[in-house]
């Protein structure tokens, strides 16, 4: 059997390009019919308000990270100053030690007084004691110090994704196209305001088109795929 049938040549696959920011058409680059690939750049937009929140959103994100990196450096401050007490009191106990021994040796000898010797006595264990606490401190502040530096830097981290992600924000003022094929209904106009969301046009390509037909209803149950 034989049916003449009319069809519309279409292609299989459209891509719609719609525009992800409200905007004023600042340049258009290509014209409608023209041959287009993946990257390629439409058309710019022109928003003073979003480029002002995303400075000033920038602004802010710009200033966490600066807090969070003041704050690790008064963390590193606050360890280097502790180290030097450290080696400082290790010090002053070497300079007393010495004292106190010679001290003691001449409170036996009788040489000195128990008044000449206490204070000497008394400022050495003064000292170990010092030395003790700091070392208890130092080692209590270190932990907490390796545990607030890794949440700085997973802060940071977070801050960086952030500040990346508003920075993109503005390429969407720059719409392109991710397909590869021919522009249609593309008719914008610089000056010409353009919302979110907003459809500018599409992209098709006819290399393996399909071919779109009505036919009788009488060969519908001879018709098979193929």
């Amino acid at each position: 059997e034989y049916s003449n049938v009319t069809g519309t040549v279409a292609p299989r696959t459209t891509y719609f390009i719609d525009s992800k920011v409200a905007g004023t058409v600042e340049e258009v680059l290509v014209e409608a019919g023209e041959q287009v690939r993946p990257g390629d750049t439409l058309l710019h937009l022109a928003n003073a308000d979003l480029q002002l929140e995303v400075i000033q959103r920038e602004s802010q994100l710009i200033e966490q990270l600066n807090n969070q990196r003041q704050t690790a450096l008064l963390l590193n401050q606050n360890n280097f100053n502790q180290r030097a007490q450290l080696v400082e009191i290790g010090y002053q106990i070497g300079l007393q030690q010495k004292q106190y021994q010679r001290n003691q040796q001449l409170l036996a000898d009788s040489v000195i007084s128990q008044s000449d010797y206490e204070p000497i006595a008394d400022r050495y264990h003064y000292l170990l004691q010092r030395q003790k606490l700091l070392e208890q401190s130092y080692r209590s502040d270190s932990l907490a110090r390796v545990i607030q530096l890794q949440q700085i830097n997973d802060s940071e981290a977070r801050i960086l994704d952030n500040l990346r992600a508003v920075r993109r924000i503005l390429d969407r003022l720059h719409i392109t196209t991710m397909a590869t094929g021919q522009l249609s209904d593309f008719s914008v106009q610089t000056g010409q305001a353009v919302s979110s969301g907003e459809r500018i046009g599409e992209v098709y390509s006819m290399t393996n088109p399909q071919v779109t037909a009505q036919i009788d209803e009488y060969y519908l149950d001879k018709v098979s795929v193929g």
